[in-house]
């Protein structure tokens, strides 16, 4: 009789540890559901945004921007070469 009911009051311990470990794995996977739901929703938005940027950069006025942008950059380098010859040359004359 007691040794049964040990028996049974293990089997009832048994069950509600398992039935605990069913219900903590039931909202880990419902929380990684979530999770994997919003970088999805992210990914889309990110994808959107490409597509968009790349109808953006067929635009004429994107046309030969690399080349644009190298010659701006360049100019702007011999610009500032320029300045700082003219201020040594300057500093110079003032001695």
């Amino acid at each position: 009789e007691v040794q049964e009911r040990i028996m049974h009051f293990n089997l009832f311990l048994s069950v509600k540890l398992l039935s605990h470990m069913a219900d903590t794995l039931i909202f880990d996977l419902s929380w990684q559901s979530l999770q994997y739901n919003r970088c999805e929703g992210t990914i889309s938005v990110y994808q959107s945004n490409i597509s968009k940027h790349k109808l953006e950069l067929k635009q004429t006025q994107y046309k030969d921007i690399e080349k644009r942008y190298f010659n701006q950059l360049l100019q702007l380098k011999t610009t500032e070469m320029a300045n700082k010859d003219l201020e040594r040359y300057y500093a110079a004359l003032d001695k």
